[in-house]
């Protein structure tokens, strides 16, 4: 918080505080904290995906997504922005987009075992859902 007083434009001071916050199970003052970070500075990768993960441990489904796909936009060749999208779309049961960004993900990295775990799930849900 020191950090914050005296560098009240500094997104990194508001990102740290925020896993700080976060690690203490102060998940509400987390968001806040994150959420200033990200204005602070809407191109840092890592804490748009942080924030990303927040929102969705706070079950804030909206915002997490908003944030998910920011950091798809942000940085669109990296495979582990298009799995993380993936996985998110895949929890919210929207399981034709979750498929279509771990295609993505894997066109960007062919061999990742998470990304092929995830899709072998998710194509094993819509078999279900189809009646296959």
């Amino acid at each position: 918080m020191k950090a914050i007083k005296l560098q009240p434009d500094n997104s990194q001071s508001f990102y740290h505080y925020a896993e700080f916050l976060h690690k203490s199970n102060r998940l509400n003052e987390a968001l806040v904290a994150v959420e200033k970070a990200v204005k602070l500075n809407p191109s840092d990768i890592n804490t748009v995906l942080f924030a990303a993960s927040c929102f969705r441990e706070a079950m804030m489904y909206l915002k997490a997504e908003e944030y998910y796909r920011k950091a798809v936009q942000l940085n669109p060749e990296d495979s582990s922005s298009h799995m993380n999208l993936g996985a998110f779309l895949h929890l919210t049961k929207r399981l034709d987009e979750a498929k279509l960004s771990y295609m993505e993900a894997l066109r960007l990295d062919p061999g990742d075992d998470l990304t092929l775990k995830n899709l072998r799930k998710l194509e094993s849900m819509q078999a279900k859902r189809d009646g296959r």
